[in-house]
């Protein structure tokens, strides 16, 4: 039998390297604090979901996602100016979650809080009974910054334990989308952020997300261009951003005092033309310019799956042949842009190129009508 023994360290040079790894640790802080302040970015890890064992959310599990819920809830309820339904998150202002726990997981009856049943489970449309499938909090008076770290923290830790739907649209929430955090939400199917206060720019980060079928941040004060990575998210059925220039009136010029474009501008990428699956479109009432891209309507070679497709309101121009080939709109949108040239409603072989359309507005462009639309469109 060999034994070892390490030396003892001197209390003198024990104190020292403590005293060295505090300092190390508190500027590390003020450095991230620094650079979150001036960059708008962090650098945030995903923790981990205790306690799932046989795709059951157990007691560990389930104190995580209330603790995540609680924080989420300090986070975006501002007591001045409270939630209209928080039936159930109030709880959590008196009550530690482990005594919440008591009862079983009493989360999954608050308002908007969907959880994993078995049923879901062996259907494979969810991880774990009592994890948090979904968070559905649309027009609920949530306030308060979506870059604050109780806010992100929050919401990578439900992610961890099963969530794969985010709906918090037409609250008053605020803030960017610089932070980190939000490139590591990959399993997420659900986004919709849109009707808020958001501002910034959309970011690269969000390339990660392939799993996505709704992103929609319209309705908001997003700036910059489109990022060509948007087209990498190639499960998406409804892309929204329309309607970030702060402004509804599609006849008002979108720009600042200054005279500096408002929304989103530059061009339409043409990596749009990958989203294979996309139904809706909507990207009304920004700065957008040039034309439409080839191959919008012929995404990866295949027939185009778009119903609707919103672009009034932007400074978009050339003309609409591309659209001929988007032969399942239902809804088509485009006044209020630069467009010119003959306005076709038949394809070359002479069939109509959208049988299915209800909803037409090629107003205010320099286009020519057909006679019956012309008409339709005075009227």
């Amino acid at each position: 039998c060999i034994m070892t023994f390490s030396p003892t360290p001197r209390t003198g040079h024990f104190r020292a390297h403590n005293s060295k790894l505090a300092l190390l640790q508190t500027w590390s802080a003020v450095l991230s604090v620094l650079l979150t302040y001036v960059y708008g970015v962090d650098n945030v890890s995903e923790p981990s979901c205790p306690g799932v064992y046989g795709q059951v959310c157990t007691l560990d599990c389930q104190v995580a996602i209330c603790r995540a819920l609680a924080s989420f809830y300090r986070a975006t309820n501002n007591p001045s100016q409270p939630w209209q339904h928080d039936s159930g998150w109030r709880w959590t202002n008196a009550s530690s979650c482990e005594s919440l726990l008591t009862s079983g997981p009493v989360y999954c009856e608050w308002e908007g809080v969907q959880c994993c049943t078995a049923e879901m489970v062996e259907a494979h449309r969810c991880s774990a009974v009592y994890s948090v499938k979904a968070l559905d909090l649309q027009v609920n008076g949530l306030n308060g910054s979506i870059a604050s770290p109780a806010f992100m923290s929050s919401l990578l830790q439900l992610h961890a334990c099963g969530a794969v739907k985010l709906q918090l649209q037409g609250n008053d929430l605020s803030g960017s989308l610089n932070s980190s955090g939000w490139g590591q939400l990959v399993n997420l199917t659900y986004l919709d952020l849109a009707n808020n206060w958001l501002h910034g720019t959309i970011p690269e980060t969000l390339r990660h997300l392939t799993r996505l079928t709704r992103l929609s941040l319209g309705t908001n004060q997003f700036s910059g261009t489109l990022p060509a990575s948007l087209g990498e998210l190639t499960a998406l059925e409804t892309l929204n951003l329309g309607a970030n220039t702060g402004n509804d009136d599609p006849d008002a010029e979108p720009t600042t005092g200054s005279g500096v474009p408002q929304g989103l501008t530059g061009t339409i990428p043409a990596s749009l033309a990958n989203l294979a699956n996309l139904t809706v479109l909507n990207l009304e009432l920004n700065s957008l310019v040039g034309a439409l891209p080839e191959q919008l309507c012929r995404p990866a070679g295949a027939s185009s799956r778009l119903r609707m497709l919103k672009l009034r309101g932007n400074r978009l121009g050339g003309n609409f042949e591309e659209l001929l080939h988007c032969t399942l709109l239902a809804q088509l949108d485009v006044s209020s842009n630069d467009f010119s040239g003959p306005f076709r409603v038949t394809t070359w072989d002479g069939h109509l190129a959208w049988p299915n359309l209800a909803v037409l507005d090629a107003s205010s462009n320099q286009v020519r009508l057909p006679l019956r639309l012309a008409i339709a469109q005075a009227a």
